[in-house]
């Protein structure tokens, strides 16, 4: 069985941009530094706890200071989970409907780091490397599964979160398909170009103006799934013309509207 899926450790901003993924992704933290937007809240990351984010999910990891932000990324598609699973164990319904975040006992955590270790380290060409790190997926897999079955989950601290910014995301969810903009979001809240940047940048890392195209583009991506067409998509979440949309998505996924519909 080949299963489809990436295991990575980083300690900087990989993508200084708000940003999305067509797989599952799991963020595992290493120590207590840094924030990580998701869900329109921002939370502080603490060692041992496991962001579970579904597909087309917003987010970004970021730190307002000099310190690192340790941490390890599993990248997975619901293929991969459909191909795990089993009669008696539906991943893909498990991990569409986990809490944001799950935590581990320090006996189970140091297991998971010993696989991720592994999986993240380069792989040889021996005889059975590709079978026994496809072992060590599916038992890293199992052991998420059984925490969020288990719904061992701790509260997390949340950064910056104002009713201001609140009111700001949700204008923009209800007016993405429209022409919106930095003024339009100016002169809709009485504030300053600067003060709106200040509260939006400060909470999530990045600019709101960022956070509006790609809202866009996880919108047209879930509206390609389901078979609309490209021209009448880019319509749809507000761009005023298709080139422009084109190149936008392209930017943004890395794929063409058609390539992305292939996929």
């Amino acid at each position: 069985m080949d299963l489809s899926y990436r295991v990575y450790r980083c300690q900087r901003d990989q993508k200084p941009e708000s940003h999305f993924h067509e797989n599952y992704e799991i963020l595992l933290a290493l120590n207590n530094d840094g924030t990580f937007f998701v869900r329109e809240k921002s939370y502080q990351l603490q060692y041992g706890t496991a962001f579970i984010l579904n597909q087309f999910e917003i987010h970004h990891c970021f730190c307002t200071g000099p310190q690192d932000y340790d941490r390890y990324i599993i990248q997975f598609s619901g293929e991969t989970l459909a191909d795990v699973s089993t009669r008696h164990t539906d991943l893909i319904s498990l991990f569409n409907n986990s809490p944001l975040t799950v935590s581990f006992p320090a006996e189970t955590l140091q297991e998971m780091l010993s696989i991720l270790n592994r999986l993240a380290s380069p792989p040889s060409d021996s005889f059975g490397e590709d079978i026994h790190r496809n072992i060590c997926f599916e038992r890293l897999l199992l052991i998420i599964a059984q925490a969020i079955k288990n719904c061992i989950s701790i509260p997390l601290l949340e950064f910056n979160r104002t009713d201001r910014l609140d009111s700001i995301l949700k204008y923009i969810h209800a007016n993405f398909n429209k022409q919106i903009s930095l003024d339009t979001i100016t002169k809709e809240f009485f504030l300053s170009k600067s003060r709106v940047n200040q509260i939006f940048r400060s909470a999530t890392g990045f600019s709101i103006g960022d956070y509006i195209i790609t809202y866009r583009i996880t919108r047209a991506c879930k509206l390609l799934k389901q078979g609309v067409p490209a021209q009448e998509v880019s319509k749809m979440v507000g761009f005023k013309g298709y080139t422009h949309f084109m190149r936008t998505f392209k930017k943004k996924t890395g794929f063409s509207p058609g390539e992305f519909i292939k996929g």
